[in-house]
């Protein structure tokens, strides 16, 4: 079932409910719903009206129909082999940012992974691309001796890093 919430011309919510697809504000109900808050949301739903999958942002044809294979295979995806592994205890640091990035792709929960290489790696490297990205990750504490560092230095970070340094930034 396919209903259109928010037209491409950019028309408020208010003045396209009940158009066509979107009778008597179903369209807004569903927002709510399934917490859609950007155009174009696809959703995967069974036939329960359970959320498999939801799907935000435009993408390639090619992309999209891997990610409705996943919602049909979920066992043939990248990340579900992946977390397949790290349910059978792998846990080497290329392997973690590799589970990191293919979640963060996927819109999933990080916080058992970004404990785990925390636990594994206490001590983080902000000059280390992959440290980098996990402090970029985990919570941030105004007085915690890498967001110190951090700051104290923030041009050092911006020439290893570029955007990502000024979207930590601008996070803290």
């Amino acid at each position: 079932v396919s209903i259109k919430i928010n037209g491409e011309d950019g028309k408020d919510l208010e003045e396209i409910e009940g158009g066509e697809g979107n009778e008597e504000g179903e369209g807004v109900k569903i927002m709510e719903e399934f917490s859609i808050d950007a155009y174009p949301t696809l959703l995967f739903l069974d036939p329960n009206r359970k959320l498999l999958k939801k799907v935000v942002g435009a993408m390639e044809a090619e992309d999209l129909l891997e990610r409705a294979k996943g919602v049909i295979s979920p066992e043939t995806t990248k990340l579900y082999q992946l977390n397949a592994r790290f349910d059978k205890g792998e846990r080497n640091k290329p392997f973690l940012i590799d589970l990191l990035t293919e979640k963060i792709n996927e819109g999933e929960n990080l916080e058992v992974v970004v404990n785990e290489y925390l636990r594994l790696n206490p001590v983080l490297n902000l000059e280390d691309k992959n440290d980098f990205m996990v402090f970029g990750i985990m919570e941030k504490d105004f007085n915690h001796p890498l967001v110190m560092a951090f700051l104290n230095e923030p041009e050092k970070y911006f020439e290893l890093y570029g955007n990502l340094a000024l979207e930590q930034l601008q996070s803290i």
